[in-house]
């Protein structure tokens, strides 16, 4: 029997040990290089926090206006397209469909935590 949130806990650990390993062969920065990356992390946490801000607020709006998509987890999910979409500035767009393995632990996770965006899903199919 699969194991979907199992799949998808398998695989962000798997990319966790790729970066990991990708960290080990750097070489050790530079003090400048350790303010910049002091800079960058907090920056990152306060995106994080405006993220988790604006998807409680975007959900929110879901109820009010049928054309915001749903964002889940960072993921926008988009019904039409059946896909879970992630953009991040300067980096790679990522695309999961529906039907892939990390797809459907997404989905598995989202009925699981978020079942009002679930039931419209499945109601809009």
């Amino acid at each position: 029997k699969e194991n979907p949130k199992r799949d998808f806990d398998e695989i962000l650990e798997s990319m966790q040990q790729e970066i990991n390993t990708h960290q080990k062969n750097m070489t050790p920065p530079k003090h400048n290089d350790l303010h910049r990356i002091g800079l960058i992390t907090r920056i990152m946490e306060q995106l994080e926090s405006i993220s988790i801000e604006s998807e409680h607020h975007n959900n929110k709006n879901l109820q009010t206006n049928p054309k915001v998509l749903p964002v889940y987890r960072g993921y926008t999910v988009d019904k039409k397209l059946r896909e879970f979409r992630k953009i991040i500035i300067d980096t790679m767009p990522e695309f999961i469909p529906f039907d892939s393995r990390k797809g459907e632990a997404l989905l598995v996770l989202l009925d699981e935590e978020r079942p009002d965006i679930m039931k419209e899903l499945i109601e809009q199919m």
